[in-house]
């Protein structure tokens, strides 16, 4: 049995090798199942072909050492190796040296190996605890520099992981690597936000936005690369452009010369495909230069085999709108760019794009909204349209995937179950019941208010604007005199133009999401003007497709882009426009506020 003895002060400190393999074997048979190890950045003088060593080895050479500094190096060398297949041997190990590692470069490596392993554990807090409670040596910060950016990567703190990616690449160049995907998470207000600031990182943030100001114009981006690396001449990216913006520049724009429109112009889906229609002409008309032909085909009166032998000349193809019809033509067409007007669950074909008004988009807005300003539990109201059940359920499903539990919910079909569905969501009802239970007891006259549940710190509504109208009286008359005000969101089906001023008084205090189109200071008030003059009375649901018909001809020249670069946005009259991995567009609406009989803009997202 060889020990290892430190002297530090009148302390005598005895490690016996022995004890560190029981200690690793006991762990064998005990602790949580091990993860993967924290990768470590690379290391220049390291042979390709080195053999690793493994941990049992690093314990033989400690019995071999000369000295006591050799030897604990090598029992922290043991740790080390075994974070790569057993954390819970390397944490054992640390424990056992803990008291006698006096060298601080020494508690810094065993301080990491700890972290790591912590981190792995998915134990982040204690992990990042422990890194504030340390100072680091200068040998040790590229291993720091790797397990925090992988901390901020896990935590979807994008910016934080790219500047630390940052730093760690003047250790080892293929930080750089990991840079640029983690920046083309950021909305285009982050990047700008975040340009502002003083850093290393200020070169990549301005390539990034070149990106999203310039990618549907690829000689205008390319003349903005090329300012861009005069000014950064010796950048990483300025010798190998990131593969998916060296696309985007050779890519050129959809610029179609005959499109096809494809809609219901009679039957009973007419209304709604002549407001598409009228949308997409607002948009066409005021197109400076020469102008595609268009052609409109009316898909209530022609099977799609008949339409698709028509198309030879067409060059785009906007619609059907109707799911069946896509399945339909879409294999007909496959040659063809097309964006059809709703989503298919079809096998897809290369440049065929999905675009719709999808109740599941809202739904999943609302609940990202209130998850990241910190809301923990809220609850639903949901009305038996199937549209807004789906959208509850979107909201419900993405709650649950965030927080691993449903929010509780109630869903109405009358003014009656209304009323006793929210007083049994708030749990009303039950203090009413002990309310009457004391009145009982006591002849006299007994002054009681009745008490909602104090966890709840949201609620949702998903209902139509005369349900809403009745909902929120009925919430405000649940709240307990001595709680506090609970916020009320609702999705875009809460509100309509068509709400008088005692509506709206009604509705004070209200948050909803809705297309920009429908919300005050948008950016189409003169199309807004036309199309008031020329359909005065028209109804909400009609104006929200004759948004969605100007957004389809607005985006063909985008589209190709979007798909490159995912996190491109195009700012639309039905929201903001990305398009996902399966071609399919989605978008993120707009923020309204009901304040003093009138709706006014916020700025949520």
């Amino acid at each position: 049995m060889i020990e290892l003895q430190w002297i530090n002060g009148m302390t005598l400190t005895r490690i016996s090798i022995v004890s560190i393999l029981s200690t690793v074997l006991l762990a064998c048979a005990t602790g949580p199942k091990p993860v993967p190890r924290v990768e470590q950045p690379k290391v220049d003088d390291t042979p390709a072909t080195a053999t690793p060593i493994a941990p049992q080895d690093y314990l033989q050479q400690a019995k071999q050492a000369n000295n006591e500094s050799e030897k604990l190096e090598l029992l922290l060398d043991a740790a080390d190796a075994w974070q790569q297949t057993d954390c819970n041997k390397s944490l054992r190990i640390i424990e056992t040296l803990r008291d006698s590692l006096t060298l601080a470069t020494q508690q810094g490596r065993a301080t990491l190996i700890e972290a790591e392993c912590l981190y792995q554990h998915d134990m982040g807090q204690q992990a990042i605890g422990l890194l504030l409670a340390h100072d680091f040596d200068l040998s040790l910060q590229p291993r720091l520099l790797t397990l925090r950016a992988h901390m901020a990567e896990q935590e979807n703190r994008a910016l934080d992981a790219a500047r630390l990616y940052q730093q760690l690449s003047h250790y080892d160049v293929a930080a750089n690597q990991k840079i640029w995907p983690l920046l083309k998470q950021l909305s285009l207000k982050q990047l700008e936000q975040a340009a502002l600031q003083r850093g290393e990182l200020k070169a990549w943030l301005q390539l990034a936005l070149i990106t999203r100001h310039f990618a549907n114009d690829a000689l205008l981006m390319a003349s903005q690369l090329q300012q861009w690396r005069a000014q950064y001449p010796n950048h990483p990216a300025n010798l190998t452009l990131p593969e998916d913006l060296d696309q985007a520049l050779q890519t050129q724009g959809f610029k179609p010369q005959h499109v096809a429109v494809l809609l219901p112009l009679s039957g009973r889906l007419q209304a709604q495909g002549e407001a598409i229609k009228q949308g997409l002409l607002a948009a066409y008309f005021p197109q400076s230069g020469q102008r595609p032909v268009i052609q409109f085909f009316d898909t209530n009166r022609l099977p799609m085999a008949e339409i698709a032998t028509q198309l030879n000349e067409v060059d785009f193809v906007i619609g059907p709108l109707l799911k069946d019809n896509i399945d339909a033509l879409a294999p007909l067409i496959a040659d063809k760019p097309m964006l059809a007007l709703n989503r298919s669950d079809a096998a897809n074909h290369d440049e065929h794009y999905f675009y719709a008004l999808a109740p599941e988009d809202e739904g999943q807005q609302l609940a990202r909204s209130l998850l990241e300003r910190g809301f923990q539990h809220p609850v639903l109201a949901i009305s038996s349209s199937p549209a807004l059940q789906r959208m509850a359920a979107s909201f419900s499903l993405h709650w649950q995937l965030q927080k691993d539990k449903l929010p509780p919910q109630v869903i109405f079909d009358s003014n009656k179950t209304m009323q006793q569905g929210m007083e049994s969501l708030l749990e009303v009802d039950q203090s009413n019941q002990r309310i009457k239970a004391i009145q009982s007891m006591f002849p006299g006259e007994v002054h009681a208010f009745h008490r909602n549940r104090q966890d709840v710190d949201a609620i949702v509504l998903f209902a139509n604007p005369e349900e809403t109208e009745l909902l929120v009286p009925i919430i405000e008359s649940s709240i307990s005199p001595f709680s506090a005000i609970i916020p009320v969101f609702a999705s875009s089906r809460s509100f309509s133009h068509d709400l008088k001023a005692n509506s709206l008084r009604d509705l004070h205090d209200l948050s909803f999401i809705d297309m920009p189109w429908m919300l005050p200071q948008h950016g189409w008030v003169g199309v807004e003007q036309q199309s008031e003059a020329l359909w005065p009375n028209r109804q909400d649901s009609l104006k929200r497709l004759f948004a969605m018909g100007y957004d389809s001809w607005q985006m063909i020249p985008h589209l190709r882009h979007m798909a490159i670069l995912p996190e491109l946005r195009v700012k639309g009259m039905t929201g903001e426009l990305a398009l996902d991995e399966n071609q399919t567009i989605h978008r993120t609406l707009s923020w309204g506020k009901i304040q003093q009989e009138k709706v006014i803009k916020l700025a949520m997202e």
